[in-house]
């Protein structure tokens, strides 16, 4: 596995969850950037962008008023709501290289923070437009969910992503 120390860390944690399959730093076809993880679950495919943020502390604001949502991620006191933007590639590209196996299946996207602090009654992640957004102790719990894929399918499905998605 490559990818910065934080990326292993969290690529090592996926690889010890028993019943999924995790895919580490697959290349974009055609251009720039990487998927640090996805993560083939019984229940869809989860597309994991890591971020290390060490000693700030994670956020989540609405900024919006009584009737309207402006939701945003705060790191370290600076706005980074812009991060849940920059995971629609990652998931269109899941989504296209394997459509005919996927079906229904939904592609979500998350952020996975390493080294953040966080607020006292921080015990679940968050969904920032449309973003999970998670930590150490929440990522399990995510891929863990129930559902209805059997090992065979799962595995088809991984091995299409891996024929698509070269290593970076």
């Amino acid at each position: 596995m490559t990818g910065t120390p934080g990326e292993q860390k969290v690529g090592e944690a996926l690889d010890a969850i028993t019943g999924i399959i995790a895919l580490h730093d697959r290349r974009k076809p055609g251009g720039r950037g990487n998927i640090d993880h996805i993560a083939v679950i019984p229940a869809g495919v989860w597309v994991i962008d890591t971020k290390v943020r060490t000693g700030k502390k994670l956020e989540f604001r609405n900024k919006g008023g009584l009737l309207s949502r402006d939701e945003r991620l705060i790191v370290g006191g600076r706005d980074e709501t812009r991060l849940t933007g920059d995971m629609a590639w990652q998931v269109e590209t899941v989504q296209r290289v394997g459509a005919e196996l996927l079906g229904d299946t939904v592609v979500r996207p998350a952020l996975r923070f390493v080294g953040v602090t966080l607020g006292l009654l921080d015990r679940r992640p968050w969904t920032v437009r449309g973003v999970v957004v998670c930590w150490r102790a929440t990522l399990p719990d995510l891929l863990l969910r129930p559902g209805h894929r059997d090992q065979r399918r799962m595995t088809d499905i991984a091995d299409r992503i891996i024929s698509r998605l070269p290593p970076a």
